[in-house]
């Protein structure tokens, strides 16, 4: 390798390095801060319509506050393929709840969730509180246990590793 060679390869890792150090305070920042806002001119990563990651660079204009408003911007690209991973596990556990609605008014109507613990995924049931269960309410304790035996290593991706 030439002298020209390797003051062009430092100066491409130097630039990796850069653009790695900068994830890395957007990623602390996010952690930190809960919402992650790009500054002008980074870098960031959202998820389309059509559930699709896209790059765009922050320039204050409209469609990047577009963006911002409805929690769609990601300091990472796996930021956004995991935003898009949760957003599936959500669907499927609405699809096997077939419909099902609590009334918080009912007591004698029972209602199952998920509720995850150091001993694992649990079925809980809820009967007088409105709590905000991401992935909804089962009324079938079969229906919700085949859930969660079908997605058991997403759910547990989603308890222990997933961070947003």
């Amino acid at each position: 390798m030439t002298y020209k060679e390797l003051k062009e390869k430092i100066a491409h890792l130097e630039a990796e390095l850069t653009e790695v150090k900068e994830m890395a305070d957007a990623m602390k920042k996010r952690v930190d801060g809960g919402v992650f806002e790009p500054q002008d001119g980074q870098k960031y990563w959202y998820v389309s319509g059509s559930g699709e990651v896209y790059t765009d660079q922050w320039s204050n204009c409209p469609i990047n506050h577009d963006h911002h408003s409805i929690g769609n911007c990601y300091s990472t690209e796996q930021a956004a393929e995991d935003t898009i991973r949760v957003l599936k596990l959500i669907q499927k556990a609405r699809e096997s709840q077939n419909g099902f609605v609590p009334d918080w008014e009912n007591m004698e109507q029972t209602k199952r969730t998920l509720h995850f613990d150091g001993e694992g995924i649990r079925v809980r049931i809820y009967t007088l509180w409105n709590t905000a269960s991401i992935f909804g309410y089962w009324e079938e304790r079969s229906m919700c246990e085949q859930f969660v035996d079908e997605n058991r290593e997403e759910l547990l991706w989603y308890f222990t590793e997933y961070r947003r």
